[in-house]
This record gives C-alpha cells, sequence and structure tokens, in this order.
C-alpha cells in the first residue's frame, strides 16, 4: 500500500506589510497587486484569483482579451506556457493549488478558451511535474495532477529537463526536433551562451520561447499567440536571499548547454 500524506491544518498565515512604492530610475515602473489569506477552503485558490483579477481590472489591467479590452493579456486563441519552479517537493516549488486556479481561470475566458495550456519547467534533476510530495494543501498533488483533473481540455505538462542535452536548431533553419537552442554568441558579461527551449506539444503545436509558434505549412512564427506566465514561489534562496521572479527564468535554460 502507498502512504497519502495528510494536508497541514495547523499552519499560521503570515501578513505581508507591502507599502506603494516607484521605483527609482524606472520608466514606467511595473504594478503589483497581491491578496493577502489567499488559501481558502482545501487550499481552493478560486476565490483568491477572482479578487485579484478584479484588483488588476481597477487598475485597467484586464486579464482577458476581449472585443471590449483589447489590450487584455490572454486571448481565446492564445498558447498559454505557464512557467511553474518544479526544482523540488514540498514547499521548493510553485504551489499547485495556484497553478489549479490559474488554469481554470484561463479555460473560464468569457470568449470560450479555444488555445492551449503548457505548464512546464527544467527541474534539474531534483524535481519533476509529477513529484509524490508537492506545495499544496494536499501534498500529492502534482502539476500534473492538476493537468489531470482537466480531463480532456488541451492542458499539458513538458519536463524541459528531459531534453536539456539536446541542441537544436531554430524551426526556421529546418529543424523540428525537440531541444535546446543555443546562442552562437557568448555573452561578454557572463561568458554564457544563452539558450532556451524549443518543443512540440502533446496536441501539436510546435513552440519556440523565443519566437513564438510556429506553423510549418506557412514557414512562419506567431509571436503573438505565446503568452508566458512567470509562476514562481517566493523563497529564500542561499546566499541570494529572497527569490523569486527573475530567479525563475534560471528553469528556462539548459546548464548542460550553456557553452557553445
Amino acid at each position: 500500500m502507498t502512504a497519502r500524506l495528510q494536508p497541514v491544518t495547523n499552519i499560521l498565515p503570515v501578513p505581508l506589510d507591502l507599502r506603494p512604492q516607484t521605483a527609482i530610475g524606472a520608466s514606467p515602473s511595473s504594478s503589483l497587486f497581491f491578496v493577502q489569506n489567499a488559501s481558502g477552503p482545501n487550499g481552493n485558490m478560486d476565490a483568491a484569483f477572482s479578487t485579484l483579477l478584479s484588483l488588476m481590472q481597477n487598475h485597467s489591467l484586464y486579464f482577458y482579451k476581449t472585443s471590449s479590452h483589447a489590450n487584455g493579456l490572454i486571448a481565446k486563441n492564445d498558447v498559454v506556457l505557464i512557467k511553474v519552479n518544479a526544482v523540488g517537493p514540498q514547499r521548493a516549488g510553485t504551489n499547485t493549488d495556484l497553478v489549479k486556479s490559474l488554469v481554470h481561470k484561463i479555460l473560464n475566458h468569457p470568449d470560450g478558451f479555444a488555445g492551449e495550456i503548457i505548464i512546464a519547467d527544467n527541474g534539474q534533476g531534483t524535481g519533476g511535474l509529477d513529484l509524490a510530495e508537492s506545495n499544496a494543501y494536499d501534498h500529492t498533488q502534482s502539476f500534473q495532477d492538476v493537468v489531470n483533473s482537466f480531463g480532456s481540455q488541451q492542458v499539458s505538462t513538458w519536463s524541459w529537463y528531459t531534453v536539456r542535452s539536446s541542441s537544436v536548431g531554430e524551426y526556421d533553419e529546418g529543424d523540428l526536433n525537440d531541444g535546446y537552442v543555443v546562442n552562437k554568441t557568448m555573452n561578454p558579461r557572463t561568458l554564457l551562451n544563452v539558450s532556451y527551449p524549443k518543443f512540440r506539444t502533446k496536441y501539436g503545436t510546435y513552440i519556440s520561447f523565443k519566437k513564438g509558434i510556429w506553423d510549418d505549412s506557412s514557414s512562419s512564427y506567431d509571436s503573438a499567440r505565446l503568452k508566458i506566465i512567470n509562476f514562481p514561489i517566493l523563497k529564500s534562496h542561499s546566499s541570494f536571499g529572497v527569490t523569486a521572479c527573475v530567479k525563475n527564468y534560471m528553469g528556462v535554460q539548459s546548464h548542460h548547454l550553456r557553452h557553445a
């Protein structure tokens, strides 16, 4: 028999004392929206997400792109790539309850969602998208479990870790293989060759992280349809201190191919 972990029920909320600030020397500065005490019954985050989207909308930032809000973020035919942190089990990764609510909101697009959603990361060997212990109310709920909960809808996972050692060319170079495209020019400051994934999804969509959606019949990219949501976890990370959004992009590149 397999032991099933029990949800932790004695966790106390940690209040955040965040105050409005304007970034010095940045124009325009980014807007930060946050919701306190987000976890609902059994870890459900749907109500918190609705509150967050309403808060954004009140400041003229619309989550859905519609005929009424042409500047919205997500259109009904978009391919949405959710870049999570799946580097390790338990609290080392993005909360899967949050990811589930995000996917639910996208699928419930007011115009009817006809696109595709992919949850992806390069877990660097210590993590994965189907771990036995995850960061969630129910610790057994992995990213793959979240995907499975949406049944036949076009939601899937993709582990870039499985192609971390495969150096490939771009689609417009005639290479349809999954893998990493490595910049031929070394960055003069880091002395690294930046890399990024390109891959075919479960539903047959060709994605270049850099250039967008590839249409093999017309031999062209559509960068506008690819929407990338950077979905990290706020955590302490060794000597770097608190890490989040920028650090989460470490899971995009390949450490194995950083030198050309």
